[in-house]
């Protein structure tokens, strides 16, 4: 599917709030209440495909990509968002084994 500038921006601003909570995961503190409240909305960002998250991740270092995955991850189980086979954590999983 390609996406338009605009959606892109909406995936990189998404993507950048994700990156905010995984490391917050890292450090094994708890996202603050307004970061909860922002990302409580952007649940539809799990069900991007490979190629949507292909050009984000590639501007990403290794480490951010571990963050974004981790971020992604917690928002799924916090908010129990619907992803299943096709969420986002796997193909960004699988963009920071094979990039």
């Amino acid at each position: 599917m390609a996406i338009s500038r605009e959606s892109a921006t909406g995936i990189s601003d998404a993507a950048s709030l994700f990156v905010s909570v995984g490391h917050l995961v890292i450090e094994r503190r708890e996202p603050p209440e307004e970061l909860v409240r922002l990302l409580r909305s952007r649940g539809r960002f799990n069900r991007l495909g490979r190629e949507d998250w292909r050009p984000i991740c590639a501007q990403m270092p290794v480490g951010m990509l571990g963050e974004l995955l981790l971020g992604l991850t917690w928002c799924e189980a916090h908010f129990r968002w619907i992803g299943g086979s096709a969420a986002s954590a796997i193909w960004v999983y699988e963009i920071l084994l094979k990039p």
